[in-house]
């Protein structure tokens, strides 16, 4: 069988581990032929197992510049989903007609740079092409796919699913495009229900399957009761509302003198000075550190060699974020907001404690005080590694979703 993985940009830099996790699967399967196809790059790489290659060609080709987007933005007049689109947005987003004409130069760019790609002179019927993310490339390939005769597979997550995410609440193109695809597939049931009720797949087209992680042999050990040691992970973007975490530490710190707080941050983005400078005086009683981007081997051995008591995740809009799942792995119960498919995953004062979907500082600071007073912490730690390894464990979601693949190269 042969895969082609196209991705933003896995195996390129630290993003998309999500991807490594799956990536650790195939790698046990014999006579597999995958090659990856990330849309861009940076100067780290992570190592491949020798078998599988990489395309480089797609990162290669950029429409970055403001002459290439006005090209291919000219280029799409000649579709006729330009018009749809254009009309929907005029009469129903017309702030966000920027990011139409954005959406639209991308999906022309993509278009003919897999028109190039492909050889109608050879045959695809037994080629997977997956997509990690719904955008307009797997838009452009659906225009393609009976054209080349290839299977279309597409996972989606949350920015690329839910337009609330998007500026305007505008979610460019996706309505236009819900046929021509084998199977897209949901990481949760609550994004899987959202995609039938706002976007027009048929039923038999959709499905949800859940990511997975290895399972690393390893609970964490409790810190003793003076002591609490908290970790989040994630981008540090607006989104993320790490505001909240930070707000609810402090106010914990004044509170709960008797406690010492550590916080560690893994993660990075555009507003990392902008909150440590916000905040650095307030968090003189928290000792926290941000570690960045870091490998993802990385965060399994911080887990492995420290005391960990919680992780939090304070996000205003969530798929199912593939954190959560590395923190139970580990036996660390979660504190998460009821948002996308976090329900699924986390279950209230049993494994974690999840909050209300609109949630302030003092809703998480009075999770983190109900976890505190709780004297069955170790039944938290036990049903949070239960939990992961009853739905989350890597080979049994990924041996699940390569026999769907199989099913779909068999024409069945």
């Amino acid at each position: 069988m042969k895969i082609i993985l196209i991705t933003s940009e896995y195996p390129y830099g630290l993003n998309e581990t999500f991807i490594h996790n799956e990536v650790k699967f195939y790698e046990k399967i014999k006579n597999l032929d995958i090659t990856f196809l990330p849309s861009k790059r940076n100067d780290y790489q992570r190592k491949l197992n020798f078998s599988f290659k990489l395309d480089s060609s797609l990162s290669k080709k950029k429409n970055k510049k403001v002459s290439s987007k006005i090209y291919f933005f000219l280029k799409s007049l000649k579709f006729r989903v330009f018009y749809k689109e254009l009309f929907r947005v005029l009469f129903t987003k017309p702030l966000a007609i920027r990011y139409f004409a954005f959406s639209i130069s991308n999906f022309a760019f993509y278009l003919e740079f897999f028109e190039s790609y492909f050889d109608i002179k050879k045959n695809y019927s037994n080629v997977i092409v997956y997509t990690y993310w719904n955008n307009e490339i797997t838009y452009a390939l659906q225009q393609l796919k009976y054209k080349y005769n290839f299977k279309l597979i597409s996972r989606i997550h949350g920015y690329d699913l839910f337009k609330e995410r998007r500026p305007y609440n505008y979610m460019p193109l996706k309505i236009h495009f819900y046929e021509n695809i084998n199977k897209v597939f949901a990481v949760s049931r609550n994004t899987l229900n959202y995609l039938s009720d706002n976007y027009r797949f048929r039923k038999e087209i959709i499905d949800h399957s859940y990511l997975g992680v290895k399972d690393p042999l390893h609970i964490t050990k409790p810190n003793n009761p003076n002591k609490l040691h908290i970790v989040s992970c994630s981008r540090i973007e607006s989104v993320k509302r790490l505001d909240i975490l930070i707000e609810s530490l402090i106010h914990l710190s004044i509170k709960r003198k008797d406690i010492k707080i550590y916080w560690s941050h893994f993660g990075d983005g555009h507003l990392k000075n902008k909150l440590i400078n916000k905040y650095k005086h307030k968090l003189n009683e928290v000792s926290y550190t941000f570690y960045g981007n870091v490998e993802n081997q990385k965060l399994y051995n911080f887990y492995s060699k420290n005391k960990i008591d919680l992780f939090i995740n304070s996000s205003e809009s969530e798929g199912l974020p593939i954190s959560i799942l590395e923190a139970l792995s580990f036996g660390i119960p979660v504190i998460a907001p009821d948002i996308g498919g976090i329900s699924e995953v986390i279950k209230n004062k049993s494994n974690g404690i999840l909050l209300r979907k609109n949630h302030n500082y003092k809703d998480l600071l009075y999770a983190i005080e109900i976890f505190i007073d709780n004297d069955n912490k170790l039944s938290f730690k036990e049903n949070s590694y239960k939990m992961f390894k009853n739905k989350f464990e890597l080979n049994l979601n990924y041996s699940k979703f390569f026999k769907i693949i199989e099913t779909i190269v068999q024409g069945n």
